[in-house]
C-alpha cells in the first residue's frame, strides 16, 4: 500500500461545506453531455450504476457526472466551457477569463489531470448519505456536525442549491467558489472508489446533496 493510499485509509471524513448555485434558471444539460460524450463513453461512466436502485435517477446522475470528469477530464473541461459561456452563471465566464481563482483553476486542473477511475455506487455509503441530507434537510442544517452515526465513511461533500438538478450541483462543487482549499474538488476528484449519495429537499436552500466516499 502506497503512503497516499496509508494516509486514506487512516482518514476518517475530510469535510467541506458550499452554499451558493450558479444556474439560476434549470438548465439542460443533456444535449451538452451528448455533445462532448459519446454514448459509449457515457455508458462508462454510468457502468453500475443501474443496478444501484436504492439511489434515485437524480442521486445515480450525480455519481454518473462525478465520473465524467474523472474518467474524460478534458472534454468534460470543454463541457465546463461551453455551459459557462451560454449561461454565464454568476458571471462565471468573465471571472474565469479573468483569472478567478475558483472558475479558472477548474479550467487550469481539468485540462492537466490525467483519467481517473470511476466511483463506483455503494449502498452503504448511500445510507450514510441519506441519513444526513434527510436530518440536515428537515431541520435546516448545513455541514457535517451530525449526531452519532454507526455507518463510517472517509469524506464527505455537501452542497445547497435551489435546483436539484444532478450536474448543476457536482459543478458547484467543482468550482467551489469561495471555499479555501477547494476541499469539494479535491474529493470529487480524489482517490476513492465508491460512494453513496442523496439528494433531499432542504428547508434553507431548497435542495441538499450529500456524498459520502471510501476506499
Amino acid at each position: 500500500m502506497n503512503s497516499i493510499h496509508r494516509s486514506l485509509s487512516t482518514l476518517l471524513i475530510f469535510c467541506s461545506l458550499h452554499l451558493w448555485g450558479y444556474a439560476q434558471e434549470e438548465y439542460d444539460f443533456q444535449q451538452l453531455v451528448d455533445h462532448h460524450f459519446s454514448a459509449s463513453e457515457q455508458a462508462t461512466a454510468a457502468a453500475g450504476l443501474s443496478a444501484a436502485d436504492y439511489m434515485s435517477k437524480a442521486e445515480r446522475g450525480a455519481i454518473a457526472a462525478v465520473n465524467l470528469a474523472r474518467l474524460y477530464p478534458q472534454q468534460f473541461d470543454a463541457l465546463y466551457l461551453e455551459w459557462l459561456q451560454a449561461t454565464d452563471a454568476d458571471g462565471g465566464w468573465e471571472k474565469l477569463q479573468s483569472g478567478d481563482p475558483y472558475f479558472a483553476s477548474l479550467h487550469t486542473d481539468l485540462q492537466r489531470l490525467k483519467p481517473l477511475p470511476a466511483i463506483r455506487p455503494s449502498k452503504k455509503y448511500w445510507h450514510a448519505a441519506q441519513f444526513w441530507a434527510k436530518y440536515s434537510g428537515k431541520r435546516g442544517l448545513l455541514g457535517h456536525n451530525r449526531p452519532w452515526y454507526p455507518i463510517k465513511f472517509q469524506a464527505e461533500v455537501c452542497a445547497y442549491n435551489h435546483s436539484a438538478d444532478p450536474m448543476t450541483l457536482i459543478l458547484d462543487l467543482l468550482i467551489d467558489e469561495k471555499v479555501k482549499g477547494i476541499g469539494h474538488r479535491k474529493i470529487l476528484l480524489g482517490r476513492w472508489a465508491s460512494a453513496g449519495a442523496s439528494i433531499q429537499p432542504h428547508t434553507g436552500y431548497g435542495w441538499c446533496l450529500v456524498i459520502d466516499f471510501g476506499e
